[in-house]
């Protein structure tokens, strides 16, 4: 219960800035920065729509990967039905 109040409370203090970021633009003036690969992996039931995150980075970059998960959320690394497809997409993705 205490770490979920204290990772709320850091997603609180954070995402007021990420979300001003977010509407001015900023977060895809840094993804043109980005030199490596970006590998996008979004579950289909986040909240958060995947074309929405994934059309703004494909304009910003050309070295994108986008993979969407069935029956996932947003944290597809504890999510039962995703949690082992999430792990072996990193897995490839990282060549490990």
């Amino acid at each position: 219960m205490m770490e979920t109040l204290k990772q709320r409370g850091i997603y609180e203090s954070v995402w007021g800035e990420a979300l001003k970021m977010r509407q001015h633009g900023e977060f895809i003036k840094l993804a043109k920065l980005v030199t490596c690969s970006i590998v996008i992996i979004h579950g289909d039931y986040d909240l958060h729509p995947f074309e929405g995150i994934r059309k703004p980075l494909e304009q910003a970059t050309k070295n994108i990967k986008a993979i969407l998960l069935k029956k996932c959320g947003h944290t597809p690394w504890i999510e039962r039905f995703a949690n082992k497809e999430f792990y072996k997409i990193l897995l490839e993705e990282l060549k490990v």
